[in-house]
């Protein structure tokens, strides 16, 4: 597919990825199989509650005798990426009763250390009536704390610049609307980095790191609906990288640095990852201890 970056023929990266992350828990096989057993592509029957579009437009009225077309272009389009999604980057869900909307999952590898949720991003698609004429709406699944140029804080693309970005494509392309559409999501997910805080100050590189641990602990305790097994297996696999790169920068010395690295191996081993080489038993205790302390301060 001209214009997606390819992935690795080794479907969800497999024996490779275990190899390169780290050992898991026993009790972690089943939801690493999960996980590669979990389709690039899959036509489901409605959209869950928690899609940021489901309240705009039923279907009735959207895909009515005025606007029926468009239930037939989006799905000629479904075929198009049944055929040609590239694996191991793209994770597309769409719906039979709303047509018009999408949740995409993207995995950007070059992404892991630098921004957030360790290169895993979810978006939510909304296809206008005059699609492709006009581009659709994105709202991009972020975390407390997260800000950037792309995205306004509360999550949605930034109208303008993303139509200007969308006219480009589409002159350029001879691509279909539906990957343009991918390969635009590809190029925001790349291009996100936690630069600034939300009054827009710059922040340091330790607070970048910080923020991207932040977004790994929020998907991890509220991932999307309709890919949890996918989240759990993600994060699963990668427990070791992301705590090894974590440690790589955090100051040993450090007290909260201390303490939010210990909240990573909490959610983490709660999430079937083997961690226990990263810590020796006495710091681990104590930082249990500190943390039970403190909820009992603060209940």
């Amino acid at each position: 597919m001209a214009g997606l970056k390819k992935g690795t023929d080794d479907h969800h990266g497999g024996n490779n990825q275990r190899r390169m992350y780290g050992e898991i828990e026993e009790t972690g096989v089943e939801a690493e199989t999960n996980f590669r057993k979990f389709k690039n592509f899959d036509i489901l029957e409605s959209p869950t509650p928690d899609h940021r579009f489901i309240a705009l437009n039923s279907f009735t009225k959207l895909c009515g005798v005025p606007n029926g077309s468009l239930k037939k272009k989006i799905s000629q389009e479904w075929e198009i990426l049944k055929a040609e999604l590239p694996n191991s980057i793209f994770y597309v869900r769409v719906y039979k009763s709303r047509v018009d909307l999408m949740r995409v999952a993207v995995i950007d590898e070059k992404a892991a250390t630098t921004s957030y949720h360790h290169g895993l991003f979810f978006l939510d698609v909304r296809f206008p009536t005059d699609y492709p004429s006009k581009p659709p709406k994105l709202y991009y699944h972020h975390s407390h704390g997260e800000s950037d140029t792309i995205f306004h804080q509360a999550g949605e693309v930034s109208s303008d610049l993303f139509k200007n970005i969308w006219r480009q494509q589409i002159r350029s392309s001879q691509e279909s609307p539906i990957i343009n559409l991918l390969v635009l999501i590809q190029k925001l997910a790349s291009n996100l980095s936690p630069n600034f805080n939300n009054e827009g100050r710059m922040i340091s590189f330790y607070d970048k790191l910080r923020c991207n641990i932040g977004g790994i602990l929020t998907m991890l305790g509220s991932p999307p609906k309709q890919f949890e097994v996918f989240v759990k297996g993600y994060f699963l696999i990668r427990a070791h990288y992301i705590l090894l790169n974590y440690k790589t920068f955090m100051n040993p010395d450090d007290e909260d640095s201390n303490r939010f690295f210990f909240k990573l191996v909490w959610a983490l081993e709660a999430n079937g990852g083997y961690c226990k080489h990263h810590y020796n038993k006495e710091q681990y205790d104590q930082a249990l201890m500190e943390e039970r302390r403190n909820r009992v301060l603060n209940y």
